[in-house]
C-alpha cells in the first residue's frame, strides 16, 4: 500500500484539492476572493482554487506531523 510519504507532494496536493472541490467537501469563505495569502504578498491569488490547494496541504501537513498546538 502507498504511504503519503512516498507520493510526490505537488502530485497529492493537486489530486487532494481537486477531490476536495469536486466533491463539496470544504467551501470557500466568502471573503476568500478578497485576502492575501500573507503580509508579504501585494495581491489576493490568481488562482481561483487556491483555497483548496491550501487546504490540502494543510492536510497533508497534519498527517505528515501531526496536530501541533
Amino acid at each position: 500500500m502507498t504511504n503519503v510519504n512516498e507520493v510526490p507532494a505537488d502530485l497529492l496536493i493537486e489530486i487532494l484539492a481537486s477531490k476536495l472541490k469536486d466533491e463539496n467537501i470544504v467551501t470557500p469563505p466568502e471573503w476568500s476572493n478578497f485576502v492575501k495569502t500573507g503580509s508579504h504578498a501585494e495581491r489576493p491569488p490568481q488562482s481561483d482554487d487556491w483555497w483548496y490547494v491550501r487546504c490540502a496541504s494543510l492536510l497533508r501537513k497534519v498527517y505528515l506531523h501531526g496536530p501541533i498546538g
